[in-house]
């Protein structure tokens, strides 16, 4: 035991000695590392997925319009109707884009098409992504990036 102790009191002694050497290189470390920090831009980052049944959601939509489409003028139905102002408006005041007192109409929509020209809307086919189901859908991977 007593051994133990003097190792651990020469090993104190020795880091009390080169205490500067210390602290310069931790001063020196962390100021660069703050200075890497300070340098990376402000990137935020969202991502949803969504699945749609285009086969039973789109049906009562499209009953009158056409006969019978194909999965692809559903999917850009869908996409189209997910990117529409009304979609985007609530969202955009929710996370504080639009202030009604400030904004006028023109600044609203330019923050709008802002907004959908950062969103990324891929779709895939439910039946490609899980094996075992056959049903007709796809998945929405929508995200959106603001620096």
């Amino acid at each position: 035991m007593q051994e133990t102790l003097e190792l651990i009191l020469d090993y104190v002694r020795g880091a009390w000695r080169f205490r500067r050497q210390a602290l310069i290189t931790a001063w020196a470390t962390a100021l660069i590392g703050w200075l890497t920090i300070f340098a990376l831009p402000d990137v935020y980052e969202a991502k949803a997925r969504i699945y749609v049944d285009t086969k039973t959601a789109l049906k009562p939509v499209l009953a009158n319009l056409v006969a019978d489409q194909d999965v692809n003028a559903q999917l850009n139905l869908v996409r189209q109707s997910l990117l529409e102002n009304p979609q985007l408006e609530p969202l955009a005041r929710e996370v504080g884009l639009i202030d009604a007192r400030v904004l006028t109409p023109q600044q609203r929509i330019g923050i709008l098409n802002s907004m959908r020209e950062r969103i990324q809307l891929t779709v895939t086919l439910a039946a490609t992504e899980n094996r075992q189901e056959r049903e007709p859908g796809s998945i929405y991977a929508i995200s959106y990036q603001d620096v």
